[in-house]
């Protein structure tokens, strides 16, 4: 939620979006792209399923967001979620 935020605000600052990026990691401090592209805004916004996780893990993500000009935002804010025992 705090992602999509992010990119309305950035979409309205500096342009139609035209791809996103958004980053796993397990510590906080070391990031890999999880997932990229066109980001399409609708109702419901977009969404993005996390898949090939461990059980018992926290994982924190981001997301940033590159609009038609070649803009490139800041990152959202980071949120984190901790999968169950049967991930």
């Amino acid at each position: 939620i705090r992602a999509a935020h992010q990119f309305r605000r950035i979409r309205g600052q500096a342009g139609a979006i035209a791809a996103y990026q958004i980053e796993r990691s397990t510590n906080g401090t070391t990031w890999t792209v999880a997932a990229s592209g066109a980001l399409i805004f609708g109702n419901p916004p977009a969404q993005y399923v996390d898949g090939g996780r461990l059980a018992l893990t926290t994982y924190y993500y981001r997301a940033k967001a590159t609009d038609t000009s070649g803009r490139v935002s800041a990152y959202s804010a980071t949120v984190s979620a901790t999968t169950s025992a049967l991930a």
